[in-house]
């Protein structure tokens, strides 16, 4: 992804997804500038206009940027909350994947 510069896969601070998340919603939703507040409605930021497509390319993108995954039926809840709902499930996401890789085996 070209807005994406940073690959690092490693946590990220909240800010970080944040920014993650904007950019996306401008990029997949042709929002101009976009700014989300934490307490704003996902389906607001992640709105599908033309073919419905948008969220779940969001998503997708998501995933692959933070090597997660998220099944159509997280998307439909998570898409019920708000951005800082959603950098929450990010986050622990993340923690969990990061415990998984610190186990001892």
């Amino acid at each position: 992804m070209q807005v994406l510069w940073a690959r690092a896969r490693t946590w990220k601070p909240a800010n970080d997804i944040h920014t993650i998340i904007c950019l996306l919603a401008s990029k997949e939703c042709d929002w101009e500038q976009p700014h989300f507040e934490l307490d704003d409605d996902l389906r607001i930021a992640f709105w599908s206009y033309y073919d419905g497509l948008d969220t779940k390319c969001a998503f997708i993108e998501l995933e692959d940027e933070y090597e997660i995954s998220f099944p159509d039926e997280e998307i439909d809840d998570a898409m019920n909350g708000t951005v800082g709902e959603l950098i929450h499930r990010i986050e622990a996401k993340l923690t969990a994947k990061s415990a998984a890789q610190n186990q001892i085996p």
